[in-house]
């Protein structure tokens, strides 16, 4: 997300539920500069920006910050005689500084002390001659140079953001046609080079950083409660683990709070006896998704990220044990699976002599990499998914469970319901199949046919098996009237906010608009851009983006705070939102694509009805293709879907009679569409 994408009026009052702390949130977070010159700070300005700092400073960002401090008549008159300006200046600045830091709070003083820390912000103090300096200035540039300047008359202070009559005027770069953006820029180097001419300028950083230090390390005032609150369930949870041996499977419907219970569970055994942590997830941006819950759970420990794009990460966690033999603080990795399994972490984490924990998330990606020997090495273990099973495979689905120690927890969605997830209709949208379609289908069924013995229905050719039973799902997904029919789909959603769409994977030919021609086009981009152009255009306002495996992982995290805030309408995925990823504030699903396949229907649905604030009931879109009569192999596929959905749904009345007609014409019974298959083909493990 870049500052283009943010919808920024040309003023702002701070007035209330105006607040400009409002939109400057947003702007912080796609930033890489924050410059700010005010006539006084006060620490209490964090409650309003905090978040929008951190994020800031999580993308690698910096702040520049120019500040006076307030002079009374007696400092003016010393300066007048000749006493050292500087001097006063610090003293009269440090004396705020000491009073704003007995009043602030510890997630401030947090949000202060890793700025200060980790070399984010420069401070520094200005000092008109004769008079005060009262400038209010901001200036916040993003990643592709962007740059908006806000020129107004709020301080950073509490009352200045939420209390006061404050106005601010905002210019943008990209609609700057009379340079304003180039002369407040030049105000602010000014400043802070000390060039200009009316003020004194001086650098204030370290003692400033001094005395945060004083306040934090030695006043023991650094506690962080945790801001989650436990329910019953997920206190039974941690017993139950504890009593297993610290070993176990929790299978926990999705939405439930898998990732903090886990947390919860393993919190007081990390803090109370030396383990070293290991937490794998399959892709890497759950890595960022936990590191973000595990620094709530363990302020203290020593957290390092694991994945394709982090460099020197073996080196990190090498120093952090060595560091911490001398003085114990928990060590905990956050790591992708594939990255768990390379041979260098191997070899690192082995040298590790601490007892080992390993913590799986969406457990069942890791069935095919269990064995004994891993098992001597993380004797305690907890394995997390709402979708512990391989089909018909019990005894695959029971090996895992027992790797992990046993099921110890079991919430499936129908006690979750109406308690710990919102409740939610069902729409199914119907659309015929084409003869190309079907043919299709059918040729890729054949080849699954032909994959078998002919006489005991064993399966001689896995591979070419594995070819049908993905063409024929190919089929369905990429149904003509899928894409020909998008806007009448689309007529169907009434909540356009905050909407996920699940589009196929592959390629089809569309016109081009330069000499007719033929062009070809991924279908997530050829959706996302039929979305833009004839759904939204017609509101004029909302957007729709793309969140692919292509997506860098800050890519991916900004385009999940601008869904969240509201800023893009549309996420458009193929498998990258099916597992583990947490964004409550989903509202509507668009199914435009599927595969036969019970956890995709479970992820998907759980990840629609996680609890927000605001949210009643979620609502779930789903285009189903209706075959010919003769066509049952196809209508079984998309009905058992109908069916999954439908079971649960608020109006599964009228749903399950609608149901009970078009098996009927298709001469199909509903213990024929349950699920039994045992082919499970899910996205691949990203690094």
């Amino acid at each position: 997300m870049t500052l283009k994408d943010i919808p920024i009026s040309i003023s702002y009052k701070s007035v209330g539920e105006e607040s400009f702390s409002k939109v400057l949130n947003p702007m912080l977070e796609c930033s890489k500069i924050y410059k700010r010159s005010v006539g006084f700070f006060s620490s209490s300005a964090l409650d309003f920006i905090g978040e929008g700092i951190l994020s800031l400073a999580r993308n690698g960002g910096h702040i520049y910050l120019a500040t006076s401090p307030k002079l009374n008549s007696d400092d003016i008159e010393a300066i007048n005689q000749g006493y050292s300006e500087r001097e006063l200046a610090e003293k009269a600045f440090m004396s705020e500084v000491r009073t704003a830091f007995e009043e602030i709070s510890d997630v401030n003083a947090r949000i202060l002390y890793e700025l200060i820390k980790e070399n984010i912000v420069d401070i520094k103090i200005v000092l008109k001659s004769g008079g005060m300096y009262h400038d209010k200035l901001a200036i916040l540039e993003d990643f592709d140079g962007n740059v908006v300047a806000c020129v107004g008359s709020n301080n950073e202070s509490e009352p200045g953001y939420n209390s006061n009559y404050e106005k601010i005027r905002v210019y943008k770069s990209w609609l700057d046609y009379e340079g304003r953006i180039e002369d407040e820029t030049k105000e602010f180097e000014s400043i802070w080079s000390n060039t200009n001419d009316e003020l004194s300028v001086y650098d204030f950083k370290d003692a400033f950083k001094a005395e945060l230090l004083e306040r934090v390390e030695h006043k023991g005032n650094y506690t962080k409660e945790n801001k989650y609150k436990m329910r019953q369930y997920q206190k039974d949870a941690k017993e139950e683990w504890i009593k297993n041996g610290n070993k176990g499977f929790f299978v926990m419907a999705t939405g439930t709070g898998k990732t903090i219970t886990s947390l919860y569970s393993i919190k007081d055994f990390i803090n109370n006896n030396q383990i070293f942590t290991v937490i794998a997830v399959p892709y890497k941006h759950l890595v960022n998704q936990w590191a973000e819950d595990v620094k709530e759970f363990f302020p203290n420990a020593k957290i390092h990220l694991v994945h394709g794009e982090i460099k020197d990460a073996e080196t990190k966690i090498l120093a952090s044990y060595i560091q911490s033999k001398k003085s114990y603080s928990p060590i905990i990795v956050i790591t992708t699976i594939v990255s768990f399994f390379l041979e260098r972490y191997e070899n690192l984490y082995n040298q590790i002599a601490y007892e080992k924990l390993l913590l799986v998330d969406e457990a069942h990606n890791f069935a095919n990499k269990i064995n004994d020997e891993l098992s001597e090495k993380y004797p305690y273990k907890l394995g997390l998914s709402a979708t512990p099973v391989f089909g018909n495979n019990e005894e695959k689905t029971k090996q895992l469970l027992d790797w992990f120690g046993g099921q110890v927890v079991d919430l499936p969605i129908e006690k979750a319901l109406g308690k710990y997830l919102v409740n939610y209709e069902y729409h199914p949208i119907f659309v015929d199949a084409t003869e190309d379609d079907e043919s299709k289908f059918i040729k890729a069924q054949t080849m699954m046919i032909s994959a078998r013995d002919p006489k005991t229905g064993v399966i001689i050719d896995e591979e070419k098996f594995t070819l049908g039973y993905r063409g024929r799902l190919r089929a369905i997904s990429m149904a003509e009237q899928k894409h020909e029919r998008i806007a009448e789909i689309f007529d169907h959603i009434e909540d356009r906010d905050h909407t996920i769409v699940y589009c196929s994977d592959g390629k089809l030919m569309y016109d081009g608009k330069k000499n007719n021609a033929q062009l070809e086009l991924r279908r997530l981009e050829f959706i996302l851009k039929l979305i833009n152009e004839s759904c939204l255009s017609s509101t004029g306002s909302g957007k729709a983006s793309k969140f692919t495996a292509s997506e860098g992982i800050d890519e991916r995290m900004r385009l999940i705070d601008a869904f969240n805030n509201g800023y893009i309408e549309y996420l458009v995925a193929i498998r990258c939102l099916d597992e583990g990823i947490n964004i409550p504030s989903i509202r509507s699903a668009l199914i435009l694509s599927s595969n036969d396949n019970y956890r995709e229907f479970v992820q998907r649905r759980g990840r629609i009805l996680r609890l927000y604030k605001g949210k009643e009931i979620a609502h779930i879109y789903d285009v189903i293709v209706l075959p010919s009569r003769t066509n049952k192999n196809f209508a079984e596929i998309e009905l058992r879907r109908y069916f999954e959905y439908s079971r649960l749904a608020l109006n599964k009345s009228n749903l399950l009679t609608e149901l009970d007609n078009l098996l009927e014409s298709y001469n199909l019974s509903l213990e024929e569409i349950k699920f039994d298959n045992e082919y499970v083909y899910g996205g691949e493990l990203d690094d």
